[in-house]
């Protein structure tokens, strides 16, 4: 138990039905649900979506370019307050990019979500980094039974779709396809895929899984694909569906229980097999490894 402040600055944070939510994952799984499940343990949680000057004991900073963020940064630091950068991606490219770095430069300690950024960082930058898994998103649901053809999701951010026609092409005429992600006229033209197409929420995310036989993941190439958390993956086996991914570095600890490597073989082989009691299988690793997630990060607080 504690009984110290944290305040998670994050971005795109929104009030809706009642629920604070964001359509940034990693808002989602790296800041508003640890906060929520620390809150039960005793620490007094916080989320900050703009300056203020009531600085928490432990600021955390998730995926953000708000210069605020960088102010508070500053302020906590000179005040003596703990203060915890969250680098959850490869941000060469990008526009959070120089602001990141400046901001994991003077921070008292950096978290990041997979092994494989942790050394990115220690290559790039020098910069020492403490991998904390993302949280567990959504309802635990029993293993469907997969109908036959089967109907596939594909969901997350279009920056993700990279490969997918290569990937869905000869499994086509075997299978449906939704794709449920952002920006749905720029996507159309980008994939080419036959598929039926829906705009991303979070909402219409976990009803479609729900529809769903199975999911279908590719991601981003390089090494930005390769430093990527599992979190589809585990959100897909935690709904109950059977997964097709790439061998992502942070896949192949599921390769047990999705089934990861090259997509039309995979498929083939999912077709072949009943994948229920690798989907109970994959559930019970989730929750012995990710169900705990929030533990990491009180570490993280507490300096241990």
């Amino acid at each position: 138990m504690s009984n110290l402040e944290v305040g998670w600055f994050l971005s795109k944070v929104e009030h809706k039905d009642g629920q604070v939510t964001s359509p940034l994952a990693s808002a989602r799984l790296r800041g508003l649900i640890p906060a929520a499940l620390l809150q039960k343990e005793g620490f007094r949680c916080k989320i900050i979506t703009e300056h203020t000057p009531q600085l928490p004991d432990v600021l955390i900073v998730g995926k953000t370019i708000d210069p605020n963020a960088l102010q508070m940064i500053t302020e906590c630091k000179a005040a003596g307050k703990r203060v915890i950068v969250d680098a959850c991606d490869d941000a060469r490219g990008t526009v959070i990019h120089d602001q990141l770095i400046q901001m994991c430069q003077v921070a008292d300690c950096i978290t990041v979500s997979t092994p494989t950024l942790r050394d990115l960082f220690k290559t790039l930058y020098g910069l020492n980094a403490v991998v904390v898994d993302d949280c567990i998103e959504g309802i635990r649901k029993p293993p469907a039974f997969l109908n036959k053809p089967p109907s596939l999701l594909w969901f997350g951010h279009a920056t993700n779709l990279a490969g997918l026609r290569e990937a869905f092409e000869p499994i086509q005429n075997d299978c449906e396809l939704t794709i449920c992600t952002n920006d749905i006229r720029k996507t159309c033209e980008i994939v080419g895929v036959k598929a039926r197409y829906a705009e991303w929420d979070l909402e219409t995310q976990m009803s479609l899984l729900d529809e769903c036989d199975a999911v279908l993941i590719t991601s981003a190439k390089g090494d930005r694909g390769a430093v990527k958390s599992p979190n589809r993956v585990i959100t897909s086996l935690w709904a109950g569906k059977p997964v097709i991914c790439e061998p992502l570095p942070s896949y192949l600890e599921l390769k047990d229980f999705a089934y990861v490597g090259h997509i039309p073989s995979q498929f083939g082989r999912m077709m072949r097999e009943e994948p229920e009691q690798r989907i109970h299988k994959g559930q019970e690793f989730i929750l012995e490894s990710y169900g705990q997630a929030h533990k990491k990060w009180a570490k993280v607080i507490l300096g241990d």
